[in-house]
């Protein structure tokens, strides 16, 4: 057993598929892992940066407006005392400050009153000044304003704009009127500040990308070592599975998600070769029953057919796909009974009579075994049937041929015994009449004579029978109606089966073939054969006389059935053997005759007691070629 473990190379992921690396799953994950990433770190970059940037705003504003008031108190100083060197003093100092580009004052109607330089003294502020917008955009108010704006060459100027009050030490040059005299604007370089974000935001960027590298690099080691990696064993195990390989188990790693997959695989793995070596077997099963020569069915405990091999095929003469999910019943009525003995488990082998498709009835050997689980529990019935018909022909051949020889041999012997006794009987004979001639009727001799003489009768219609037993008559064959030939000979013995009060029924099959053979020997057969089953059955007795088509249409049966008592099985054997006979008067010459007559005609005779049709009396029947 090959196990598909953690050695394979987690860099093969695309080599497994075939496919190209971008349509790989480690590739759409690790890019959607960057990408989340990418997208998530980003906005917290944002965030980050943008607070810092206010932070440092801010903190610019706060630090700008303190120094903003200073210089406003010191100006209001010069103001109070109208000492104008001393302002503008006060304002060119403070805007050679580090960070201080330029201070000055704009009266409330936007003229610039002070500065250090001296050409902005006297312009005036138009409203769309960065300045004046703050202002003007609403209600005017007494609070500290801020501005950043950009200057010549992308520098930047952070612009404080404090705003000087009407107070009542300026009531007596300004008047209480106005609440604001002025604006005092500070202007502030950013260039600091701007560095300062500038470099910020590079480490921010820097960390952010070192940040996302190594969480990429974490997160897909993680994922190709605990998932991917094992994912793609599958994939290699699934392909080798597709192929036919059913020896390649995934290494079980851990009690996750996956390891119970590979677990649930192995197991799948285990199931697809137990299942391949049941349909193996199965298919081996089947070929060696299709090679079976009997008949083998398979069904359900219901009696429903679920195989049906070609031996059945040719024993029932149908084919399986006709039979297949049916009920056993199609293949014959009689199949009703055999399986209600089937199931209350009384039939388990023996011989039956069965039909086939074409009607044609045959002798079978069946042999019946249920199929139980390991809970014992009934799962089917297996059925096999051997069809008797050649069998039994094989048996009766050699029978005949057995009877053959014998009644040859035993027809050679009774001719020489016959020869040998005929003229001493003849002799016995002529002597007793003449001895008989001489006493009179009333000498108590004469009746001792009379007996004599009836017995040697008796032993010349024996020896005259062994004659005719062992002499071939001459047999004169012409096409003759076997229906005409069976009513004439009904015919003849019907004022016998009148005084015995034995009824006989002719049942005649119509359009049947004519028949070569010699009339005279075929009726002498069905006399004899008529006449047993009249000393066979009781007074009010019956006799039923039948014909029929033979064996595919080739040959015409005439059947003689009696209600009698019937044959033994151990005398059915031997009734057609010369001198065998249960009657005491007989001479057990009958039946031998007819067998040689039937042979002779190249025809087969046989009897069944009881008959198939009947459950009682016995059946012989003649079976001679048509045409």
């Amino acid at each position: 057993m090959i196990r598909i473990g953690s050695g394979a190379p987690a860099s093969q992921g695309n080599t497994v598929t075939g496919k190209p690396f971008y349509q790989s799953l480690r590739f759409k994950m690790t890019f959607g892992v960057i990408l989340i990433l990418l997208v998530v770190m980003s906005v917290v970059f944002l965030i980050q940066y943008t607070w810092f940037r206010r932070e440092m705003i801010e903190r610019l504003g706060l630090s700008s407006t303190p120094l903003s008031d200073v210089i406003k108190g010191s100006l209001r100083h010069a103001m109070a005392t109208r000492d104008l060197d001393e302002i503008n003093h006060i304002v060119a100092n403070v805007s050679k400050q580090h960070g201080v580009i330029k201070v000055f004052v704009v009266d409330k109607q936007g003229v610039i009153g002070i500065s250090p330089d001296a050409a902005d003294v006297g312009r005036r502020l138009t409203l769309n000044d960065a300045t004046c917008q703050i202002c003007h955009r609403v209600q005017p108010e007494n609070r500290t304003k801020t501005v950043i704006f950009n200057v010549t060459e992308g520098q930047r100027v952070f612009r404080n704009v404090n705003p000087i009050a009407n107070e009542p030490a300026c009531y007596g040059c300004h008047g209480s009127r106005d609440k604001i005299l002025g604006v005092l604007i500070s202007d502030f370089s950013m260039a600091e500040v701007d560095a300062r974000l500038a470099s910020t935001f590079r480490e921010m960027l820097l960390s952010l990308a070192v940040t996302i590298l190594v969480t990429v690099a974490t997160i897909s080691l993680t994922m190709n070592r605990l998932v991917i990696g094992r994912l793609e064993r599958f994939v290699r195990a699934t392909k080798l599975l597709g192929s036919g390989r059913l020896d390649q188990e995934v290494r079980s790693e851990g009690h996750d998600e996956i390891g119970e997959l590979a677990a649930s695989f192995n197991e799948m793995l285990e199931n697809l070769r137990r299942a391949t070596e049941i349909r193996r077997r199965k298919e081996l099963l089947e070929n060696v029953l299709e090679k079976v020569k009997e008949s083998i069915i398979v069904y359900d405990p219901d009696g429903i057919i679920l195989s049906f091999n070609r031996g059945a095929e040719e024993t029932f003469r149908v084919p399986a796909g006709e039979v297949l999910g049916k009920p056993t019943s199609v293949l014959g009525e009689e199949r009703a009974e055999i399986f209600a003995r089937i199931r209350a488990g009384t039939f388990t082998a023996g011989e039956v009579r069965l039909r086939s498709r074409d009607g044609r009835y045959f002798p079978a050997l069946m042999s019946v075994f249920p199929l139980r689980d390991e809970r014992h529990e009934l799962l089917a019935f297996v059925e096999i049937t051997q069809d008797l018909t050649e069998e039994r022909l094989k048996n009766r051949l050699q029978q005949q041929l057995m009877q053959s020889e014998k009644l040859a041999a035993t027809g050679q012997l009774a001719a020489g015994v016959a020869h040998e006794l005929n003229n001493p009987l003849g002799n016995i004979l002529l002597y007793g009449k003449l001895l008989l001639e001489d006493l009179p009727a009333t000498d108590p001799r004469a009746r001792n004579l009379h007996q004599i003489v009836e017995n040697t009768l008796r032993c010349k219609r024996i020896v005259k029978s062994l004659l005719d037993y062992a002499k071939e008559s001459e047999v004169h064959m012409s096409l003759q109606d076997v229906n005409e030939i069976t009513e004439s000979s009904v015919q003849m013995l019907q004022n016998e089966m009148r005084l015995r009060d034995v009824a006989c029924r002719l049942d005649l099959a119509p359009g049947l073939p004519r028949v070569s053979c010699d009339r005279n020997q075929v009726q002498q057969v069905l006399i004899n054969l008529i006449q047993n089953a009249i000393q066979a059955v009781e007074d009010r007795g019956e006799i039923v006389v039948t014909t029929a088509l033979g064996a595919e249409g080739r040959a015409v049966r005439i059947t003689v059935a009696d209600n009698g008592p019937g044959i033994p099985p151990d005398v059915l054997s031997h009734i057609f053997e010369p001198f065998f006979t249960t009657k005491p008067s007989g001479t057990g010459l009958g039946l031998s005759i007819c067998y040689g007559i039937v042979e002779r005609h190249h025809g087969r005779i046989w009897a069944e007691s009881p008959p198939p049709a009947n459950g009682a009396g016995a059946a012989f029947t003649v079976e001679l070629p048509a045409g």
